[in-house]
């Protein structure tokens, strides 16, 4: 099924052909999670699930795709079943994207910093990652900049089971008693870190600065 496009606040999902407008209640599992963006909205990710199960309405499809503002903000994980609540429209279903809040134990990453621990959720990474990507387009420095940029945007936050914060190949650390989203590259003897400090400042989390570290690693005789 091919998502419509969406209100800022809701997610509209087509229905088949002929099919009853019932409201609908289902228990779905997350298949894809894909960045779409649509000019005028600002549900710019597209959810596909696979019907498990129909506790309400009719629905005979075995997809149901419909947009969420993000994964962060809607609670969604791949892989993972939810209950659907969709209500019927003249052409399809409306879809509240905050739905499933209640139902996300919400994962969050403690980090040390000379003022206190900082804990981070996934709405925190989401924020980060959207200044830092402003951060890095404005770089003049020729081993990165846009295509970095890019490359950030498109990458979604996680905090995993041991609490570690990512955003694709970035990790947010405490380094030095300060924040930084920290770009970890390929294993090697010489590893060059791209670090961009962030803090939360008035309820907004803000990019403040960039730099790079080395740091020469200990590789054993057999794999230099």
């Amino acid at each position: 099924m091919t998502a419509a496009p969406a209100l800022p606040d809701e997610a509209a999902a087509p229905a088949a052909p002929g099919a009853a407008r019932d409201d609908l209640v289902f228990r779905g599992t997350v298949t894809t999670l894909q960045p779409a963006p649509v000019a005028g909205s600002n549900a710019g990710w597209i959810v596909t699930m696979h019907v498990q199960q129909v506790r309400a309405g009719k629905f005979s499809g075995d997809e149901f795709s419909f947009r969420v503002h993000s994964p962060a903000q809607s609670g969604l994980r791949p892989g993972e079943t939810y209950t659907v609540r969709a209500t019927a429209t003249g052409d399809g279903y409306r879809v509240d994207p905050r739905q499933w809040l209640d139902q996300t134990p919400q994962r969050r990453a403690i980090l040390a910093t000379p003022s206190g621990n900082v804990s981070i959720t996934a709405l925190d990474l989401e924020q980060i990652r959207d200044v830092a990507a402003d951060l890095l387009q404005t770089s003049t420095n020729p081993n990165y900049g846009k295509e970095w940029a890019d490359d950030l945007r498109a990458s979604d936050g996680d905090i995993d089971s041991t609490g570690v914060a990512r955003i694709g190949r970035w990790i947010l650390e405490s380094r030095h008693g300060r924040l930084v989203l920290a770009r970890h590259p390929a294993r090697s003897a010489i590893m060059h870190f791209v670090l961009i400090d962030v803090a939360l400042r008035d309820g907004r989390w803000q990019a403040t600065g960039m730099g790079d570290e080395r740091m020469e690693m200990l590789v054993p005789a057999g794999e230099r």
